[in-house]
């Protein structure tokens, strides 16, 4: 399809014109004392209510390094159950049970890094995007029965 310049400025012309021709909308008579009232409630609020970044400084920066010690500790917990898993699982190979649960694993370990070497890229990518889509469906359907059932109330 073409595109004419020429038509699309004569257009955005008559739509400017008819929007400057409207007139003004004059905002509800308690508009203002609604919004005067609304900023003093939120200067209000204790620090702890408001965003992060209202925060006092020491607590910013206090948040922002517990917030690394815990992730460190849980990677390194992590790191430790994982080297006693290991330890526990060599010892205990001798149970049935493990073995089987060791070949299942290993079997499907093997079936799907065959199939990430057959399987084509793009159809890896059209796959996430097919669920990523499937995904925002069920969202949408979801907030209109939210809206259809609860918010009309």
């Amino acid at each position: 399809m073409k595109h004419d310049n020429h038509s699309e400025q004569q257009l955005e012309q008559v739509v400017d014109k008819l929007c400057k021709q409207q007139p003004l909308r004059k905002a509800p008579s308690d508009l203002y004392q609604r919004v005067m009232r609304e900023v003093q409630l939120r200067k209000a609020l204790p620090w702890w209510r408001k965003s992060f970044l209202h925060w006092p400084l020491s607590l910013q920066v206090l948040f922002v390094v517990a917030a690394l010690i815990t992730a460190k500790l849980a990677l390194s917990i992590t790191e430790w159950i994982g080297s006693h898993w290991v330890s526990a699982t060599e010892a205990t190979r001798s149970l049935p049970l493990v073995e089987g649960a060791s070949t299942v694993l290993n079997v499907g370990n093997s079936v799907s890094s065959h199939l990430a070497s057959v399987v084509p890229v793009t159809w890896m990518y059209g796959a996430a995007m097919v669920i990523v889509v499937l995904y925002l469906v069920l969202f949408g359907i979801g907030v209109t029965t939210y809206k259809t059932l609860y918010a009309t109330r």
